[in-house]
């Protein structure tokens, strides 16, 4: 299968009602036969079914029934006969393609393969970078952790209940973890390149056993002891982690969690004898939680007496309903059963632990007890969950014909969604179960292998460092090669009970976690002195930008101020021209009142006044003419009478002799008093005056901004 395939077949089923039908069957069908018609390399007069299956396992990597292809073929012919135009023979097994109008998949598809490629490409890009900054190797790339996948959903449905997925992949789940909470748009593609890998396992499965997945029944799963103790909060953070992601799933897609009374009694073995001892011991997952949670004795007895009711509020139910006596008879029972000391070799070949065998009666009772149940109730859908790998081979190989009892929690996912489970609610969990999964699993490796160094240590009676101890569960946390594959080797030899060998190889580990110690102290010192003169470029860099910046600025300041300079400057010359315009207007209508004041100036005051000095002047003579000749005893009033005469004179010397002058005086002399009286002229005047005023003062004000810095 291509890298994109995953994807293509993820984008078709897509959405919340999809189905793999008519969302990604019958889609890949029309894509084909439209390829088959406009590709000239391929163009043939008659095709058959076998050319439209070998065309979709190329380019797609999934195997379409006959049959599917046969009706599909038939009902385009039917339904869609605007779009395509077939002449079939041998009731579709044979086929002319006379036209092909309906390339909206090919485009739709095309186009998605382009969009894939790309994020894929850069998914993958991502890693790389993502392995070198944290300073860690590995040679998995993301389209071998989904097509190994696709592997796992196949084995499945096949029978064979296997998990390549498996703490191999802890590095890609670091990863994909770093993505979820630092960029959601490719953790977004990796999970539709995920759930491609699951849609694509089913369709490559055998199509023969097409429709027999579903059931009227809501799943029931019963969950093994390392599940519930880690739903107690008595495991790992990482297995607690796992164990409720699992539940909800369970909870969420209809599914029935269950805990049999078995499963109950080995959990509370567990707890007494941590009870008993005071404490857990080293390196086993409860030990992590009795650190975590500051357990104490009376903590633990609280948790063992109220078992089933925590269990309950977790939503996991009892079944089913046993004695105390039906219980201890069922233990006494299997305790010498044939198939339990077979575990028992399994699992300690060389009868070294002298601890309880129970774990050994309950695996193979709980294998049995679902079996029984199954033929019960007469259905498949009742399974025993648990993570033991071993355990599930070793059950299915003492099975022969009958159906597998036991599920890896890995497998829930599909079976719920083979049981109606919208695509969408399982879609988003998926992925996350995964990565919990490898996490899981990579710390019980991690477990074992540090076990294996006690064990060791202890039977060459050799004491270890704690140091040592340390790097070494370091670097199998960081998934290192050439540890992991000393600490193989040593477990080998431990089986093989060849201890010094097993000692040599574990010093060996020891070496190789010094040396990359050692290797990343270099590497830290490299990056450290990278860090640091990229700090002081950053740091030169930014003074040279700061530096530039306050010179932009005080540029900007200056600009700003002359803008602010010109734009006040404009204002002024605006509003002067305006006071002016005004000014003008005024002076305009003040000569007009001028002209109006003029026109209002009445002479007839003026000649009436130069007739009475006439008439005055006439009277005067002839009075004077007649007094002196009737009696001249006056003419010694002579002087007196020059005087008068003379001042009369002068006057009619002012108005006779100078007319043109005592008329421009009266008239003037008019022009001021109506301008004192007249209340219009006076305020334009006053206006006008105003106006002068404040255009001298702008005028000022103008120099005074111009003359300015």
């Amino acid at each position: 299968m291509q890298k994109s395939n995953f994807a293509l077949i993820s984008a078709l089923y897509d959405n919340a009602n999809a189905g793999l039908y008519s969302d990604v069957y019958f889609p890949i069908i029309k894509y084909t036969i439209v390829s088959l018609f406009h590709d000239e390399r391929l163009k043939k007069d008659y095709y058959t079914l076998l050319n439209i299956q070998d065309y979709i396992k190329e380019h797609f990597g999934i195997e379409i029934p006959s049959l599917v292809l046969q009706s599909s073929v038939k009902s385009l012919q039917q339904k869609e006969s605007d779009k395509f135009n077939f002449v079939l023979y041998e009731n579709g097994k044979q086929f002319q393609i006379k036209q092909a109008w309906d390339c909206s998949v090919n485009i739709q598809v095309d186009k998605l393969y382009g969009e894939f490629t790309n994020k894929r490409e850069k998914l993958e890009n991502e890693y790389l970078l993502y392995l070198k900054n944290e300073n860690l190797e590995d040679d998995k790339k993301f389209i071998d952790f989904i097509s190994d996948n696709t592997d796992d959903i196949l084995g499945y449905f096949e029978g064979n209940d296997c998990n390549k997925v498996d703490e191999k992949y802890t590095t890609m789940a670091f990863f994909l973890d770093y993505l979820f909470k630092n960029n959601k748009e490719l953790f977004s593609i990796a999970n539709k390149l995920f759930w491609g890998s699951i849609i694509a396992g089913f369709l490559k499965r055998n199509p023969s056993e097409m429709g027999q997945l579903k059931s009227a029944e809501p799943h029931e799963y019963f969950l093994d002891t390392s599940l519930i103790m880690a739903l107690l909060k008595l495991s790992t953070s990482e297995h607690e982690k796992y164990s409720s992601e699992m539940l909800a799933i369970i909870k969420s897609s209809g599914g029935v969690a269950r805990v049999h009374p078995m499963t109950l009694r080995e959990v509370s073995n567990i707890i007494l004898s941590v009870e008993s001892s005071g404490s857990p011991k080293p390196n086993t997952e409860i030990a992590s939680a009795y650190e975590r949670y500051n357990l104490t004795k009376t903590k633990l007895l609280k948790i063992r007496t109220q078992t089933e009711q925590l269990l309950d509020k977790c939503g996991v139910s009892k079944l089913p309903i046993m004695t105390e006596y039906e219980l201890k008879q069922a233990i006494s029972e299997y305790q010498n059963k044939k198939d339990v000391i077979e575990l028992q070799k399994v699992r300690d070949p060389f009868n070294q632990n002298n601890e309880d065998k129970f774990r050994d009666i309950h695996d193979i009772y709980m294998d049995d007890y679902i079996h029984g149940r199954k033929k019960t109730k007469k259905e498949k859908n009742i399974s025993f969950v648990t993570l033991n790998k071993e355990l599930i081979a070793f059950c299915r190989s003492r099975s022969n014909n009958r159906d597998s009892n036991l599920m890896h929690p890995s497998k829930i996912i599909i079976e719920q969604w083979m049981n109606n489970t919208k695509g969408s609610t399982l879609k988003t969990s998926a992925l996350t179960e995964v990565l919990s999964r490898c996490l899981v699993l990579n710390n019980q490796n991690i477990r074992q292998k540090l076990a294996i160094v006690s064990k060791t240590y202890n039977e060459i009676s050799e004491a270890f460092e704690p140091e040592l101890y340390k790097e070494i569960m370091l670097a199998l946390y960081k998934r290192s090669k050439g540890v992991l594959k000393c600490m193989d080797e040593a477990e080998i030899e431990i089986k093989a009970q060849n201890y010094e060998k097993a000692y040599a190889k574990i010093k060996q580990a020891e070496k190789e976690a010094l040396a990359e110690k050692e290797q990343n102290k270099k590497n830290i010192s490299v990056l450290q002195e990278k860090l640091e003169q990229t700090q002081i470029e950053k740091e030169k860099l930014y003074k040279h930008e700061t530096q530039q910046k306050e010179t932009y600025e005080n540029k900007i300041k200056i600009i700003n101020k002359e803008n602010q300079k010109q734009k006040k400057l404009l204002s002024l010359y605006k509003t002067l021209e305006e006071h002016k315009n005004s000014l003008k207007q005024k002076e305009e209508t003040q000569q007009d009142e001028d002209q109006r004041l003029l026109g209002l100036i009445s002479y007839k005051l003026f000649y009436f006044n130069i007739a009475v000095t006439f008439f005055l002047l006439v009277l005067f003579f002839t009075c004077l003419f007649t007094l002196f000749t009737k009696d001249l005893t006056l003419i010694s009033s002579l002087g007196v009478v020059l005087t008068i005469l003379g001042i009369f004179l002068t006057h009619c010397k002012s108005i006779l002799l100078d007319f043109k002058h005592y008329r421009q005086s009266y008239k003037e002399e008019r022009y001021k008093y109506l301008k004192e009286h007249d209340n219009k002229y006076q305020k334009l005047s006053k206006e006008i005056l105003e106006l002068r005023t404040t255009i001298n003062r702008t005028k000022e004000h103008i120099q005074n901004i111009e003359l300015s810095s």
